[in-house]
């Protein structure tokens, strides 16, 4: 086993259960808290730190799916789940909360490739880690902004997300593998979601049962829109969670005028029908043109239901992208935060 383990990247590595005690705090190993940094812009050069962790699910504050975009922006992106809530190390320090990953685990020298990760490539991993090992990875050494969209759940809803994700972070995955549509971080994120939900709200997996599986429940990159038109997005803005900004100055994100104007749109109540019916009536146009004669009308039908799905989808991502509040990574990176 200790070989098996020694040919993946020293970054990623499984959980394990050690035990629970009579209050219901779950003690767990392995559990990465941060990196001693090397100056590298990956994991090489920047040695993971794993200790073992405490945590007790009936602490959970609020949970957040956090998505983490990447080049090229407009198309990929990882997520994660964010549980917000008291976690401590064996050396008594603390942190605000952990993540569970679920990530392609890659050997030593080997960088996942989505089209490859279509295929039987990569075996799959549920990383655990500390909020700051995240913040640190992925805004301090990669360069990544992290979009926090805290969810609308109950509190008896996270306690069972919480104890779910934890039972899944430590099983034995052996022969399992990751797959970019259909088994994928933001995939496996909504399935364990899924079961804390009702069925009216639960985001759907499949068109085609193990065939043709959703988009929307495969590519994380506009995952903050699809939840919030599912009315699993709590009533607060998207966080943003910037990059470094000593080594990373270009990447900031700044608010200009178009994101004013497009703050403003979103503000008017009048927005989200107006977008549908505009998109509906350029759509049967469209579809009526396409279905010339007889046909004219069954295109008008089904491009003004297509216009208007995409009207909707446009004014949500009006709605949710204009109003993110913007926070830098230093906020959590303080000299106390950093394991070194």
């Amino acid at each position: 086993m200790a070989d098996e383990e020694g040919r993946f990247g020293p970054d990623q590595r499984q959980s394990k259960f050690v035990g629970r005690s009579v209050d219901g705090t779950v003690h767990l190993d392995d559990v990465r808290w941060g990196f001693v940094e090397g100056g590298g812009s990956d994991a090489e050069g920047n040695t993971p730190i794993f200790l073992d962790a405490y945590v007790n699910p009936d602490d959970v504050r609020d949970v957040y799916m956090v998505i983490e975009p990447f080049e090229p922006e407009w198309l990929m992106a990882h997520a994660f789940l964010y549980f917000e809530m008291p976690l401590r190390d064996c050396h008594d320090r603390h942190d605000e909360g952990w993540v569970l990953s679920v990530e392609a685990h890659t050997l030593k020298g080997v960088r996942f490739d989505a089209i490859r990760g279509m295929g039987r490539k990569f075996p799959i991993i549920y990383q655990m880690g500390s909020w700051r090992d995240s913040i640190m990875r992925r805004c301090r050494i990669l360069g990544h902004h992290l979009f926090c969209c805290k969810l609308a759940l109950t509190p008896e809803q996270k306690r069972k997300l919480v104890s779910k994700a934890l039972s899944e972070a430590v099983k034995d995955r052996h022969g399992e593998y990751f797959n970019t549509l259909s088994d994928s971080c933001f995939s496996n994120a909504l399935r364990l979601l899924n079961e804390v939900l009702p069925s009216h709200q639960r985001v759907p997996e499949w068109i085609v049962p193990r065939v043709l599986h959703h988009l929307s429940a495969s590519l994380p990159t506009y995952g903050d829109v699809e939840l919030y038109g599912r009315g699993l997005l709590a009533d607060q803005p998207v966080h943003v969670v910037q990059p470094d900004r000593t080594r990373f100055p270009r990447k900031q994100k700044t608010r200009g005028p178009l994101w004013r104007v497009l703050r403003r749109l979103s503000e008017q109540s009048a927005m989200h029908p107006l977008m549908r019916l505009l998109g509906g009536a350029a759509g049967a146009v469209c579809g009526a043109r396409v279905g010339r004669g007889p046909l004219a009308w069954v295109g008008g039908v089904v491009g003004g239901y297509l216009g208007q799905n995409l009207g909707r989808t446009i004014s949500n991502v009006v709605f949710v992208r204009s109003r993110v509040v913007l926070e830098p990574c230093e906020k959590w990176l303080d000299q106390d935060a950093v394991v070194t």
